[in-house]
């Protein structure tokens, strides 16, 4: 593969030669597309923009920084790397020289066959492990997914969710329905089906999809999916997988809809008009069927309880340290997440397992998750009422300041 460095200066930013995109640039420094494929035929547009938004720290041997590049060679990828700061004495012409752009250690990557069979895997273990978890009942909610699939009935049959009142015959769950409308639209083609059934394609296919496109960056991201947020998710049967998933993707940044504060926190990971556009689409469609959801869904929110914002919480403030690194995508998705409400229950932090760049991230990560929650299963008592205050301190300790720390580690670099 041959990178060429084309530039100009313009007034707002540098500029790649007329016929040539620019891929990245830090800087003075800029990457140009030299043309329109790889070698084995694959366009710049799909391996490398993901691998770039996959953050891949570079070796910080002889000065090399942040990856802009991947060149897929059989099972390995040799990454290209930009300096974490101009060279002096250097020209930009020799960027193809390997003076600024340089090949450096081999990253292990799952080839196509192997990433098939992990998310094939990792879907059927979801989904077996979610309808062996779940009781269908009449008079209590044993996963959240009921709400929404109860809801989307509901709609389906003409009735409207959202001024459905806990404990009665049409909605006999705890709680009013405190899911958007969108939430309700997605979960349409399941509606029909059996809880168990409805919620083993529903979990199954969103672990899949995630598991697909984590392993796209190497089979260390899929230690995501041994932290017990993920676990959680999957037993209550929660959309943080599909918004984690959705992240990765800016096509897919619709989803995002389904569940607002933990998709308003995904989306500054990597924010892009083709997501928002979605989104709003999405919106406008919801209003459309049902145009008295907002206000109903709003006055719905005033009975939630037990949903703080992390920043609210004891030493919170602690992550708005992150903002000394906001130029990092991983930085913003933290800040986003300490600032809006959630359940503090491991489920809904599972977005913050992107702040990993390497296999040894992702290990600490994991671990400090793994440990934190075996702590707060140690000290459970299964008949305590407050099964959910007794976690927040845990996904503090084990999700929101290992992801803190980490990004801490890093320098402030990366495309604001």
């Amino acid at each position: 593969m041959t990178l060429y460095p084309r530039f100009r200066h313009t007034k707002s930013s540098l500029l790649c030669h007329t016929n040539r995109s620019c891929l990245w640039r830090a800087g003075d420094s800029v990457l140009c597309q030299a043309g329109t494929k790889y070698d084995d035929g694959r366009s710049y547009a799909g391996p490398l923009h993901r691998w770039i938004r996959s953050g891949l720290a570079c070796s910080p041997d002889g000065g090399i920084g942040r990856c802009v590049g991947l060149k897929i060679d059989g099972t390995h990828g040799t990454g290209f790397c930009l300096p974490s700061a101009p060279q002096s004495g250097v020209h930009y012409g020799d960027l193809v020289s390997g003076v600024f752009l340089k090949p450096v250690h081999k990253v292990p990557v799952m080839d196509r066959k192997r990433r098939i069979y992990a998310a094939a895997a990792i879907g059927l273990s979801a989904a077996i492990f979610f309808v062996a978890m779940t009781r269908e009942t009449l008079f209590d909610a044993t996963t959240d997914m009921e709400f929404w699939w109860r809801a989307s009935r509901l709609w389906l049959h003409g009735v409207d969710p959202f001024l459905a009142r806990p404990h009665t015959a049409i909605w006999p769950l705890p709680d009013r329905l405190y899911y958007p409308m969108p939430a309700l639209i997605f979960m349409v083609p399941f509606a029909e089906l059996s809880l168990r059934i409805a919620g083993a394609f529903f979990v199954g296919a969103s672990s899949a999809w995630l598991c697909w496109m984590l392993s796209e960056s190497g089979a260390w991201r899929l230690w995501l999916l041994a932290t017990p947020a993920f676990v959680m998710a999957v037993r209550l049967g929660q959309w943080s997988p599909l918004i984690t998933a959705a992240a990765l993707v800016p096509s897919a940044g619709f989803l995002l809809s389904s569940k607002p504060t933990l998709g308003l926190a995904a989306f500054f990971y990597h924010p892009r008009w083709r997501a928002a556009i979605g989104i709003a689409v999405v919106l406008a469609v919801s209003v459309a069927v049902l145009p008295t959801w907002p206000v109903e869904w709003l006055s719905n929110l005033h009975s939630v309880r037990s949903h703080p914002a992390p920043i609210a919480t004891p030493f919170g403030w602690l992550l708005l340290l992150a903002l000394l690194r906001w130029r990092q995508p991983e930085a913003r998705l933290l800040v986003a997440m300490a600032c809006v409400p959630q359940l503090l229950f491991f489920a809904d932090q599972l977005v913050l397992g992107l702040v990993a760049r390497t296999k040894a991230e992702a290990e600490f990560y994991a671990g400090c998750g793994i440990a934190a929650s075996l702590v707060w299963l140690l000290r459970l008592s299964p008949h305590d009422p407050n099964l959910t205050g007794l976690a927040a301190p845990y996904v503090m300790l084990g999700c929101y300041l290992p992801a803190l720390a980490l990004v801490l580690h890093r320098p402030d670099e990366g495309v604001a």
